[in-house]
């Protein structure tokens, strides 16, 4: 019949659609289960060999990479500061909380902060402004007023009426007058150290005064605060190590001994001469060499 001439003629259709099935599902990565059957994405043949190879390592990073993706401390200091240092504050805020000194220098550059005084004697606020009026009210709380300081009382536009100190004495004139300051105090051994010579330093006081400081802690040990018992940590941990021996290289002990053997001792000589001096050194420089290598007698 039609019927089943129709059949016998879809027979190969449905055999070819059945190994077109048969051979999808026989692939290791394909399945009709799997969602995914159309993303399957083959591999690089190089990642197989390496997957593969028994000498492959995993790439490591270099000890300087590994340095910097390494956290620092925020100070590169002994582990004493670092522990006491505190990141929310500035290093001169840090410095002076831990009794330390910022910088050896007396002048230090761009100077220091000041706390102004407000008209009721508090600290805060700038100069203060006023009318003329206000003179009389302002100068009956002069007493308020620290020592060493004073307010400067301006009329509306800003000019100087009058200056109060907190002497008896005070100034109420119009313009602005000049005030001679107050001679500080000033320590002649203070001055001694600090301006004839800031390089020559009394081993005598410093041992004594480092007696005194270990029989102070050893007597009251409980009684140091944090600072000072930090500046005892740092003392001591200055106090245990040593100092480096300094030495020349053959390369900078040749190059004396050659300046030597031709000028001895003349070292104004040496540093003239462009010839076996190509370095252009001093007279200074070529002194502290000799010195440092040992001595003219260990170089010639």
């Amino acid at each position: 019949s039609a019927t089943s001439l129709s059949e016998f003629q879809n027979i190969p259709c449905f055999l070819t659609v059945c190994s077109c099935l048969l051979r999808f599902t026989s692939h290791p990565k394909r399945s009709l289960l799997s969602p995914s059957t159309c993303e399957f994405k083959m591999a690089n043949p190089r990642q197989r060999r390496k997957a593969k190879s028994s000498t492959h390592k995993a790439v490591s990073h270099s000890r300087r990479a590994k340095k910097i993706l390494r956290k620092m401390p925020a100070i590169q200091a002994p582990k004493v500061l670092q522990d006491a240092w505190d990141k929310s504050k500035t290093v001169r805020q840090n410095y002076t909380a831990l009794g330390l000194q910022l910088s050896l220098v007396p002048t230090e550059s761009g100077g220091s902060e000041r706390t102004s005084i407000h008209p009721n004697g508090s600290a805060g606020g700038g100069p203060v402004s006023g009318t003329a009026k206000s003179v009389e009210a302002d100068s009956s709380t002069s007493s308020s007023i620290p020592n060493g300081f004073g307010r400067i009382i301006r009329d509306a536009s800003g000019n100087v009426m009058s200056i109060d100190l907190p002497q008896s004495e005070e100034i109420q004139q119009h313009g602005v007058q000049h005030t001679q300051l107050p001679e500080p105090d000033v320590d002649e051994r203070a001055m001694k150290d600090w301006v004839g010579g800031l390089n020559k330093i009394h081993q005598n006081d410093l041992d004594s005064q480092k007696l005194l400081s270990q029989s102070a802690r050893s007597t009251n040990p409980v009684a140091v605060p944090t600072a000072s018992a930090l500046s005892y940590a740092l003392e001591k941990l200055s106090a245990s190590g040593r100092a480096l021996p300094r030495h020349s290289s053959c390369g900078e002990r040749s190059y004396l001994a050659r300046l030597i053997q031709k000028y001895g001792d003349d070292y104004d000589s040496m540093a003239r001469d462009r010839r076996l001096n190509t370095e252009q050194k001093t007279v200074g420089e070529l002194k502290r060499a000799v010195g440092r290598a040992g001595g003219m007698e260990s170089l010639s």
